[in-house]
């Protein structure tokens, strides 16, 4: 009789146990969906931020052969400027590229 009472209460720790777990799981499947979701916004916006310096370096190129030696310094100044903004951009990404590389890729929320 007392075998049948013991195996009720340890069915009961499992399913208490597998609730927490589910919980837990929850938790974490949603801290992951979040951050998937700020990876793409962060994607977009990089995208973005080292499109527009590209653009304008391309379009300065192009009206570069066509000015006056005056127009032409300011405008490699312009580009070496634009260049610059890429430059630390790109660095920037690196940066973050090694610090996500090194971070462990699953952390439990307790």
């Amino acid at each position: 009789m007392h075998t049948k009472y013991l195996f009720v209460v340890a069915h009961l720790d499992t399913i208490v146990f597998d609730n927490e777990f589910r919980v837990l799981l929850l938790q974490n499947l949603e801290a992951e969906a979040l951050a998937h979701l700020r990876l793409r916004e962060f994607v977009a916006n990089a995208s973005h931020e080292l499109k527009t310096p590209i653009a304008a370096i391309i379009g300065m190129l192009d009206l570069l052969p066509h000015m006056t030696s005056e127009k032409q310094t300011d405008l490699t100044e312009r580009l070496q400027r634009n260049a610059n903004s890429l430059a630390i951009l790109v660095d920037d990404l690196l940066t973050l590229s090694r610090a996500e590389s090194s971070a462990s890729p699953f952390t439990p929320v307790a």
